[in-house]
């Protein structure tokens, strides 16, 4: 009897942390490889690109907070340091570096012709990440193919929050999977989580502060 409500209680307990959607922050690390290597050896790529961009730091970092249907995510080149924040009112996302008066601003609503979506494409590929079983998947689109890795039962996104989010097939990719991915590449770059955490989340994270100028793109 007691060995029955204790498994009672652990499936319950279960349930509600795979069903609850993610409120907290998660830390993306970006990494640019080296495209061309029989041209550029890993020194001569390190130097000369990666530092002027970098600094000694070498990748980007990003530590994102999720609440419901807000973000915002905090940078840090080694170079310098950024915000991002997105107003799921205005539909917009805003960009700003520290200690500036001046934002990017892109609309969330739509997406650009060129970049379409075409399909996704299912592999039967898994890495672990962070102890973690992640299956990849692959987003095709005009523009070409990114390799995106995803577990399901973690980092889970509401689909109605973000069903006006077009920018990035963000809207589509949530319908589908449900949850933030855990590691994608595109092009020469890798974004992969190294950390996250289930926590209260302020409001007061996702103020967008008074600019002088908003530069649309």
């Amino acid at each position: 009897m007691i060995k029955n409500i204790v498994l009672l209680i652990f499936i319950v307990i279960t349930n509600l942390t795979f069903n609850q959607n993610f409120e907290g922050q998660v830390i993306y690390k970006t990494t640019m490889e080296n495209p061309n290597p029989e041209m550029f050896t890993d020194s001569i790529f390190k130097e000369r690109i990666l530092k002027p961009a970098l600094g000694e730091q070498g990748f980007i970092l990003q530590k994102y907070f999720y609440k419901g249907n807000k973000f915002m995510s905090e940078t840090s080149t080694g170079l310098e340091n950024g915000f991002e924040v997105y107003s799921p009112d205005k539909k917009k996302v805003y960009a700003w570096k520290e200690n500036t008066k001046v934002a990017i601003v892109k609309k969330t609503n739509e997406h650009s012709e060129i970049d379409a979506f075409i399909k996704f494409i299912e592999t039967s590929e898994i890495d672990t990440i962070l102890n973690i079983p992640c299956k990849k998947i692959l987003v095709e689109s005009k523009m070409g193919t990114t390799e995106l890795w995803y577990n399901s039962n973690y980092l889970k996104i509401d689909p109605e929050d973000y069903s006006e989010f077009k920018l990035d097939h963000k809207n589509l990719i949530f319908e589908k999977y449900g949850c933030l991915p855990f590691r994608v590449k595109a092009a020469m770059f890798c974004i992969e989580v190294i950390d996250f955490k289930s926590m209260e989340v302020s409001e007061d994270k996702f103020e967008i502060p008074e600019f002088e100028s908003e530069i649309e793109q």
